[in-house]
């Protein structure tokens, strides 16, 4: 059962209206977003440097290779 909104507390309230915002914006406003917020270099960077690790098995230097060059290719890096 969800909770009210009349017994949220301002904190939930702020959380619920940003997320509200963000369903409501198209592809290319959360693209334009993730962009300015440097979000988007940052997990990738992370992403990657986690796989070049080792933590995810399966994943091999080749593999992470290909994945590193793709970002670079599609501005990610």
């Amino acid at each position: 059962m969800k909770k009210r909104n009349c017994r949220l507390t301002p904190e939930e309230r702020q959380v619920k209206k940003e997320a509200s915002k963000l369903r409501r914006k198209t592809d290319a406003q959360l693209v334009e977003e993730m962009r300015s917020a440097g979000l988007k270099n940052t997990g990738v960077k992370i992403l990657l440097k986690k796989l070049e690790d080792g933590k995810c098995p399966g994943i091999g230097g080749a593999t992470v290779y290909k994945i590193y060059e793709f970002a670079k290719k599609e501005g990610l890096l």
